[in-house]
Formats: structure tokens, C-alpha cells, sequence
């Protein structure tokens, strides 16, 4: 909902799992109207960033993650999200031998 500058909460909330590795500043949440379209801003690494996330009412739009992890694309690790299986969102802050270790173990992500 436009006001609530929940995507950057979850941003800075983002940024404190990677432990440094994806620290956005400056987050800045815009929204044309309360029905979107929404616009996200940061700096990270001495770059502007954007990112537009879709409006879906009641939920944040997880594929922001997608995103970031393009913006984030020579870290080790990155962000994955475990495929739904309710209304939450379960992310990690992981690398490739990692997520092919869960894989292994029967965990499933959502990309």
C-alpha cells in the first residue's frame, strides 16, 4: 500500500541476512498511485539503482529478488526464494553449492 514504504523494510531487512553482500542505502519507495506503478531506488556500490516491482495488492512482488540478484550478479552468493507452499516468503542468503546441497536434500526454490 502506497505510504507503508514496505519494500524498504524488506529491502533493509534483505540487506542484514547477506551480511554486507547486498547492503542497499538510500531506499526509496515511490508509488504513482495507490494502485501502483511502483518504483524502487537505492544505491549499492557507488550506483543508482531501480527496480519496479508489479503491484498484487496485499503481497510484494518476490520477483524483486530476481532483480537485485542481476544488480548483485558477480557476488558469490545471491538471494533464493523456496517455492510456495502457503503465503509466506522464505529467502536465503546462499551460494551454488549451497543451494545444490538443499536441492539435494529435497528443498525446492521458487527460481
Amino acid at each position: 500500500m502506497k505510504g507503508n514504504l514496505v519494500y524498504v523494510k524488506t529491502l533493509e531487512e534483505l540487506g542484514v541476512i547477506s551480511e554486507g553482500g547486498c547492503s542497499p542505502k538510500n531506499i526509496v519507495e515511490t508509488w504513482t498511485t495507490d494502485y501502483g506503478s511502483i518504483e524502487i531506488s537505492f544505491d549499492l556500490k557507488n550506483k543508482r539503482h531501480s527496480i519496479i516491482p508489479e503491484y498484487l495488492e496485499d503481497y510484494l512482488d518476490m520477483n524483486t529478488l530476481i532483480e537485485t540478484n542481476k544488480i548483485i550478479a558477480k557476488s558469490e552468493s545471491r538471494y533464493e526464494m523456496l517455492q510456495a507452499f502457503d503465503q509466506s516468503a522464505f529467502v536465503l542468503w546462499i551460494n551454488n553449492k549451497t543451494k545444490t546441497a538443499l536441492i539435494e536434500r529435497g528443498w525446492k526454490f521458487a527460481w
